[in-house]
């Protein structure tokens, strides 16, 4: 129907789905799992850096609006994953002054990481289309 083996597909959702756990924001009831936004850290950064070199408190606040405040990650958590995507080859750092004038570590794509992310977002797209498929056969 989608062009996507839902199978294969299937493999790849199990292993970031673990118990829902639910979180209260506000009046908002957040419910992640935290093995689903492990996997989603590296595809929100890759696409972030696809649009343009930023710092990473720069990307916590892109996120975070983006989201309308839904997908909220502390500093904790970007930061190694930043890090580790540098050591692989797909981000460069470099230190230079931001608009308020203080140096900040800018992140930008190299050639490896735009091939990289062109690659998790299809397969972004796929389990996307898979799990709508899924959840609107389970609801329609």
């Amino acid at each position: 129907m989608f062009g996507v083996n839902v199978f294969g597909t299937l493999k790849v959702i199990r292993r970031f789905i673990r118990p829902m756990q639910e979180k209260k924001s506000g009046s908002i009831i957040n419910v992640v799992s935290s093995g689903i936004l492990t996997g989603t850290v590296g595809v929100l950064i890759l696409s972030l850096l696809s649009e343009r070199a930023m710092y990473g408190y720069e990307m916590l606040q892109e996120a975070e609006r983006r989201s309308a405040s839904q997908f909220t990650m502390k500093e904790g958590t970007l930061y190694p994953a930043l890090h580790q995507m540098e050591r692989a080859g797909f981000l460069k750092a470099a230190w230079r002054e931001g608009e308020s004038g203080r140096a900040r570590k800018y992140y930008s794509l190299t050639a490896k990481g735009r091939r990289h992310a062109d690659s998790k977002r299809r397969q972004w797209e796929s389990i996307s289309a898979a799990m709508r498929a899924i959840l609107g056969a389970a609801h329609g």
